[in-house]
């Protein structure tokens, strides 16, 4: 039997691990998919830009985000984001290689992964599954017999983000000094906080400013896709096969955070250290279930 992990890095999605954010990109797939009115999604990302610059909470933002999911079966969900990891990998540059390079000497070094989201399923259970995740943390939409009620939980931003990671490091018996957090947002500043070892992902003012002072280490910011230029439905369903971003091994299925016992096939993990360059929860379900959320700035929500 392999050992318990003796630490976990926990990852931001979008703008951190991701050069987009998947929510709006998802959204903008998922209704042409759909065939669906293509003003829609234009109106929609208004709304949210709108209500963002009126001063706007990222909760708030977060749930209104997920009403435009009212009445879509989960299954159909998952399988499109299946769908638009495919498309999203084929058009290229999807990755944040910086980060993603941080993840892979983080899982060779035994660690667990964590995927910390305001994001949901559909698109984080592909990306949890290329890159080896254990856990994803992230928003959960609400559902009836399988259809989305267009309500959530509690959103997986801010200090969610921190409270699922706690909870994660208490199931699994590690200290908080030897995990790490990567992030890219102000709002994951008590995601960072939480950790013995925070990095920051990009120019975000109070994070640099933190890190200035504390001595973080800093990674450099993704360059950034418009939503746009996101590959159209169309295109997704003629990519047979994702192509893989690492040499990664089968995913396992994440498992869950808020079972307060070892894992029992934890890969064993080394003694935690400060990576020098540049490489180096609360429903954790099962990385290839439809389950929901994540914590980026789209325009936004999360």
């Amino acid at each position: 039997m392999e050992s318990a992990p003796r630490s976990i890095a926990f990852f931001d999605v979008d703008d951190t691990l991701l050069t987009v954010g998947s929510m709006l990109r998802f959204l903008a797939y998922h209704w042409e998919r759909e065939g669906l009115d293509p003003d829609r999604f234009a109106r929609a990302r208004a709304e949210l830009h709108r209500r963002r610059e009126a001063g706007a909470r990222r909760g708030e933002l977060n749930r209104l985000y997920y009403r435009h999911f009212r009445g879509c079966d989960s299954v159909d969900l998952a399988e499109a984001g299946r769908d638009w990891y495919a498309a999203e990998l084929a058009r290229g540059d999807f990755f944040h290689a910086p980060v993603v390079d941080a993840l892979r000497s983080h899982r060779r070094a035994g660690r667990h992964i964590a995927l910390v989201s305001g994001s949901f399923p559909p698109c984080l259970d592909p990306i949890a599954e290329e890159l080896g995740a254990d856990l994803v943390l992230c928003t959960t939409p609400r559902a009836d017999a399988g259809v989305l009620t267009g309500e959530i939980g509690v959103p997986v931003i801010g200090p969610e983000k921190a409270a699922r990671a706690r909870r994660a490091m208490t199931a699994y018996g590690v200290a908080a000094a030897d995990c790490y957090a990567y992030g890219d947002h102000a709002s994951d500043l008590e995601l960072l906080l939480a950790v013995g070892h925070p990095v920051v992902v990009g120019d975000d003012p109070v994070l640099a400013d933190r890190a200035a002072r504390e001595g973080w280490l800093r990674l450099p910011a993704a360059a950034a896709r418009p939503v746009s230029a996101a590959q159209p439905a169309s295109a997704a369903r003629s990519v047979s096969a994702a192509r893989s971003v690492s040499a990664a091994r089968p995913a396992s299925p994440a498992r869950s955070a808020s079972v307060a016992q070892p894992a029992s096939a934890a890969r064993s993990a080394s003694v935690a250290q400060p990576l020098s360059a540049a490489r180096p929860t609360s429903v954790a379900r099962p990385t290839s279930a439809a389950r929901p959320a994540s914590a980026a700035q789209p325009a936004s929500a999360g």
